[in-house]
């Protein structure tokens, strides 16, 4: 188990990729990025704020449908 501040202290060392660079290589791999509608609603995100990395913004039922069977990282 990490302590606290043990991500932030991986990240500036090196030893920990960052969420962007995680996403940035999915996409390079043919992946898609879906960004939960209820999730951006709640933290009151606008959509066109998300930028070019996410490829759909979509409700729990639809994503599960879409991505039934398929490989997922959950972040």
């Amino acid at each position: 188990m990490c302590k606290r501040g043990g991500i932030e202290l991986g990240i500036e060392k090196g030893y920990m990729t960052k969420i962007s660079e995680m996403m940035n290589d999915l996409k390079g791999f043919g992946g898609k990025i879906y960004a939960c509608s209820t999730a951006i609603a709640f933290r009151n995100i606008e959509i066109n704020d998300l930028g070019e990395t996410v490829d759909e913004v979509t409700g729990i039922l639809s994503f599960l449908e879409k991505t039934d069977g398929a490989i997922m990282l959950y972040i």
